[in-house]
């Protein structure tokens, strides 16, 4: 299963937060999700894409921002800003929906997937920060 990437608004905002681990992929200034080529075809180079360098030959003018996997935001949030971001499955009217809490204090939507809700939480999560 392939993890999923954060969406182009979470990622600008993840930005604006200060994430700063390097990606594979990226977003372009149109909102478009890419992968860096890195220096040989057969190799796939990660680069802190928020930081404005990027790796050859793709440069830093054609990149927004970083896009990384919804793991490894939730992982950023809970290592470097003390903020647990979590999916509870449940049962509603007979589908299983999700609902995300955020350091105990989520608002409870039903969301159709974990997916959908993890990203609901992660850009939650990222308002908080001063």
């Amino acid at each position: 299963m392939e993890e999923q990437l954060i969406s182009f608004d979470t990622a600008k905002l993840a930005k604006e937060k200060g994430f700063n681990i390097p990606t594979i992929s990226y977003y372009s200034p149109k909102g478009r999700s890419e992968e860096s080529e890195g220096y040989m075809t057969e190799r796939l180079e990660c680069s802190n894409w928020n930081d404005g360098q990027g790796s050859y030959p793709t440069h830093a003018k054609d990149v927004e921002c970083s896009a990384p996997t919804q793991s490894l935001l939730q992982k950023w949030l809970r290592e470097v800003h003390n903020t647990d971001v979590y999916c509870i499955p449940w049962i509603y009217e007979n589908k299983r929906v999700y609902d995300f809490f955020v350091n105990y204090e989520g608002e409870s939507r039903a969301y159709s997937s974990y997916e959908k809700a993890l990203e609901v939480g992660l850009q939650e999560a990222l308002k908080l920060i001063k």
